[in-house]
């Protein structure tokens, strides 16, 4: 017979998985962990607490639609927009001035190339960087007036079908507002390109999610496309690497962001990519001597 605690984890997990289906990507898996702290231990009746996890589902959806009634707005978008477009004009700014090795990532890529803006708004600017520029970026925020945070080495992030799964393991944030950076780390060796994403076991050590690209690859992907943007130099991700990676999810966002990109990308070098595979290794971080860790990643079983 299932104990009360797998009973609870099971209906928050089918509960989620509905909510899913119906609202892509309405919950997420660190989402889906809070759900499973807040009710694991309850002393509750079984009854009860599936009532409870029921009544949390129902306001979880009106927020889902009240952020997709915001995604779409024209009042909202206009402001989202000069937020993100200004700031990127800041960072790539300060980003090329410092000689890092970055280029940005996500559908921006694809509307700045393009010439167009999105008609939905943008939660945040993502990009990917060179593990050994990262105290580079550290002092690009502080100038940007930015909190950087760096949680490679606690990362609070878990496996979720075999992927990091989580917030940014490198952000910057901005106080006050929903606005911030994204990292995506990555690294160079020889040509070939490693994609890192970190996350921790049940015993709390440190991994990395390693996708190895073999050298055409990463040439195609990180090649350093070059667009101008407002009268500067701007390293982005291929468009069409960004379409095959949306062409997995099902977000309304990256819906829209698929149909904008259709009929505007290079189909051969579509073709390309889908032909290229990167190897996946998971290896154990081995931490710095001297580096000094004061909250360890929680662990989630």
């Amino acid at each position: 017979m299932e104990t009360k605690k797998q009973m609870i984890i099971d209906y928050i997990n089918y509960i989620c998985k509905l909510i899913n289906e119906q609202y892509p990507g309405a919950i997420n898996e660190e989402q889906n962990q809070k759900a499973i702290t807040m009710f694991i231990d309850s002393p509750d009746d079984l009854t009860i607490i599936k009532a409870k996890i029921n009544e949390l589902a129902q306001q979880v959806v009106k927020n889902y639609l009240k952020r997709y009634e915001r995604l779409t707005n024209p009042d909202f978008i206009k402001e989202n927009h000069k937020v993100i477009y200004d700031q990127l004009e800041i960072l790539i700014k300060k980003l090329n001035e410092k000689n890092v090795d970055y280029q940005l990532a996500g559908a921006l890529c694809a509307y700045i190339k393009y010439g167009e803006e999105s008609k939905r708004v943008h939660e945040d600017i993502d990009i990917s960087l060179n593990e050994e520029d990262i105290s580079k970026f550290r002092e690009v925020c502080e100038e940007m007036g930015l909190q950087f945070s760096d949680k490679r080495f606690n990362s609070p992030r878990v496996l979720k079908n075999g992927i990091p799964s989580g917030e940014h393991e490198v952000i910057a944030t901005l106080d006050g507002s929903d606005f911030h950076i994204g990292v995506f780390c990555f690294q160079r060796i020889n040509g070939i390109v490693i994609n890192k994403g970190y996350y921790h076991n049940e015993d709390g050590d440190i991994y990395t999610r390693n996708e190895i690209m073999p050298l055409e690859l990463a040439k195609e992907v990180f090649g350093r496309e070059i667009v101008n943007y407002r009268g500067q130099t701007l390293i982005i991700t291929p468009p069409e690497y960004i379409y095959k990676l949306k062409s997995y999810t099902k977000k309304d966002k990256d819906k829209m962001d698929l149909a904008f990109m259709e009929n505007k990308i290079d189909k051969a070098k579509l073709a390309r990519l889908s032909l290229l595979k990167p190897t996946i290794e998971h290896v154990k971080v081995e931490l710095p001597a001297d580096l000094n860790i004061t909250e360890l990643p929680k662990i989630s079983r």
